[in-house]
């Protein structure tokens, strides 16, 4: 089975669950916490890590970047909403905007990834690189969510 075509969204949405499950866990046990926002630095973050977690499992897997895209919007429409965190209009915005995120992210992240397969990198390598596009991506916060 050497096709991981799909991996990448599936990845997605199991990092989003994930972070849902926790957001469910602290609203339930500890209503008065704060958690983080839901802003365009948590989407790039949520997305890069996926994207990271892609390189490092099948480095070589082949997918179509729009579906993808498509895919994410779904996926974090749906699980924002479902996990109860935003409303239908906001789910809805979360998942245009985490669409476009994830785009932006994959189209950065794959062009950084054929450059460091090119050299000696490895994996460490694909970590450091999604850890520094996360901190690039902090300075939109605030904006647009």
């Amino acid at each position: 089975m050497k096709n991981h075509s799909g991996i990448v969204n599936l990845l997605l949405a199991v990092v989003v669950a994930v972070v849902m499950v926790v957001y469910m866990v602290c609203r339930t046990l500890q209503p008065a916490v704060v958690m983080p926002a839901l802003n365009i630095p948590m989407l790039l973050t949520l997305s890069v890590a996926a994207l990271t977690l892609k390189a490092c499992i099948a480095p070589e897997s082949e997918y179509c970047w729009v579906v993808a895209a498509v895919l994410a919007a779904v996926t974090f429409g749906v699980l924002f909403w479902a996990a109860g965190e935003a409303n239908a209009r906001d789910a809805l915005m979360l998942g245009l905007w985490g669409g476009i995120v994830f785009a932006i992210a994959e189209r950065i992240f794959h062009s950084l990834e054929a450059r460091i397969t090119s050299g000696r990198g490895g994996k460490s390598a694909m970590v450091a690189t999604g850890i520094c596009l996360i901190l690039a991506g902090q300075c939109f916060a605030g904006i647009l969510l």
